[in-house]
């Protein structure tokens, strides 16, 4: 009798997460990243990339210096959360001026190089392993 009880669990266990699916982001994300925000560690607004791909602002960190960031994406119904097949990976043009370093998804510390200059950064969203959004180029400045 205890098997059978069980067994009769199953279909409202089956119902359950698949009225929860949506909350996993199983397939949230690729289609409706439309541009993204970087912030800092306070959850200030550094810079932005709008729908049109216009970038407003620019990311500065001093020499041989880290500063913590998370990117947030943005759709059209507001912030979009990666799903379960999909990352943000994000990389800087030229390393010896300034590196990323993931600290966890769309987090990361950006260091300054050895000397002052200046680079891109660039964001993707990565869905089963092909690119669905990349940003515009970023300026960092390197101080």
């Amino acid at each position: 009798m205890k098997t059978f009880s069980r067994f009769r669990l199953l279909p409202l266990l089956a119902l359950v997460l698949a009225a929860g699916c949506s909350d996993l982001g199983i397939d949230s994300g690729a289609s409706e990243v439309t541009g993204l925000t970087i912030e800092d560690g306070s959850g200030n607004a550094l810079v932005t990339v709008n729908a049109s791909g216009s970038v407003n602002g620019t990311l500065t960190v001093p020499r041989n210096q880290t500063r913590s960031l998370r990117v947030v994406l943005r759709g059209p119904g507001g912030t979009v959360t990666p799903g379960i097949t999909e990352s943000i990976r994000v990389t800087t043009t030229n390393s010896v001026v300034a590196q990323w370093t993931e600290t966890g998804e769309g987090t990361g510390t950006l260091r300054g190089g050895t000397a002052a200059g200046t680079t891109n950064l660039r964001v993707d969203l990565i869905s089963a392993g092909a690119t669905a959004y990349t940003s515009p180029a970023i300026t960092v400045q390197v101080t």
